[in-house]
């Protein structure tokens, strides 16, 4: 830090005139600026000069603002009119994921009353509306027990109402190749617009009024609970159908909810390994981590429960989507019986496991389960009709799922 130093020592004496003149303070011109060592809990690493800061493209492109990370690589404005061409030039929006996602209507709804100018007071109206319900029951979920927590995916425009300015927050901070897989970028988040606005509002809602945010999750998980309870079901809750942790003070909040309903159990699909890795984590709250991001090395797949994505050439000798096929089956089926097995040995030969370990989701519904008392064992496929019994459950060392 040694520029930073000089920097600061060559203008001492305009600093302690401005100290003197804004508080009254005296000023013992001998005092060093700088302690003798670091602050207790940091070292020398923790620290980089302003020249190595400028230098560092990553820094530049993504920092950090209180409990989140923002990009500065676009202003609002720029996002609303790349999004806006894409939508009348009929580019599919799905196709740049470093933007937020908005939709191409909802778009045109922020342009002024002449259409010239992008209003963001509209825009700013829009996501900061505080969202109507905050748990949402996705496709996947819709046969199970199970609720999600939803944000907007890889990344979201939030307004930051502490310092009343727009910025892009992004929610996937530990995402990688992933991000041109991600399920979210497919489906009703695209197609309905309510879903994608639902989840920005969302985000706005957690950053802007997290005791708000809570005290209402918290009474729509009790609500949950209760009718479970009444007909013998256990609740579950999952944290993020589509985003991930992207803080940790949201990770904290996230696990004091957990305790604060001790017999509802949470779980989550997670690639920010590193931020929960050494946690406190409560017990009942589950994480499954997911390859495809920035800290697979940190996954060890022999002990930690995983998810990983089969891509169709790895799969359609197998099994395959029948477009023309509208049945309770979802329309995918395995070629043959010998080709339902042929999957099941390359998924066993792929990850190192036993043969007789490798269930599909049916088979794994069948087995009875004891959460107090699983170790991880089953590595389960999952095809797109399937539910997320895998995802939850702690007996489930690996969930493997088709790509679609």
């Amino acid at each position: 830090m040694k520029n930073d130093i000089i920097m600061i020592r060559d203008n001492r004496k305009r600093l302690f005139e401005m100290m003197e003149r804004v508080a009254g303070m005296t000023i013992n011109e001998n005092l060093s600026l700088l302690p003798p060592s670091p602050p207790p809990g940091f070292t020398s690493d923790d620290f980089m000069s302003l020249d190595d800061f400028l230098k560092n493209d990553e820094v530049i492109n993504e920092y950090e603002v209180d409990d989140y990370t923002i990009s500065n690589k676009d202003d609002v404005k720029s996002v609303l009119q790349q999004r806006h061409q894409e939508y009348q030039k009929g580019i599919p929006l799905t196709r740049d994921r470093e933007l937020p996602f908005l939709f191409g209507k909802f778009v045109e709804g922020i342009v002024d009353d002449e259409g010239n100018e992008w209003d963001l007071e509209k825009l700013k109206h829009e996501i900061t509306k505080h969202p109507a319900r905050l748990l949402s029951k996705p496709e996947k979920m819709a046969k199970t027990n199970a609720w999600s927590v939803s944000l907007p995916a890889t990344v979201g425009i939030i307004f930051n109402e502490r310092i009343q300015k727009f910025e892009i927050v992004i929610t996937c901070p530990k995402a990688g190749r992933c991000k041109k897989d991600c399920f979210a970028w497919k489906g009703n988040y695209i197609r309905v617009p309510d879903v994608s606005l639902h989840r920005l509002k969302m985000l706005n809602y957690v950053v802007n009024h997290w005791d708000l945010f809570e005290k209402r999750l918290l009474n729509e998980i009790e609500s949950k609970e209760l009718i479970n309870t009444q007909e013998g079901l256990g609740t579950l809750i999952r944290w993020h159908d589509s985003g991930d942790f992207f803080s940790e003070k949201y990770l904290l909040g996230a696990f004091g909810i957990a305790e604060k309903t001790p017999n509802v159990q949470h779980y989550a699909y997670t690639k920010s390994i590193g931020m929960i890795s050494g946690q406190n984590i409560p017990p009942n709250f589950f994480f499954r981590f997911s390859f495809g991001g920035l800290q697979d090395k940190l996954i060890d797949k022999i002990k930690t429960p995983y998810a990983d994505i089969l891509y169709p050439n790895e799969f359609e000798n197998f099994i395959k989507k029948h477009k023309s096929t509208d049945t309770a089956e979802g329309g995918w089926f395995f070629h043959n019986d010998d080709a339902k097995e042929g999957l099941r040995k390359y998924v066993a030969n792929k990850y190192g496991v036993e043969l007789k370990d490798v269930l599909y989701v049916p088979e794994l519904e069948k087995i009875q389960y004891d959460s107090e008392n699983s170790i991880p064992k089953w590595t389960v496929i999952v095809t797109p009709k399937d539910s997320d019994v895998g995802g939850y459950r702690k007996d489930v060392l690996g969930t493997i799922l088709l790509y679609h």
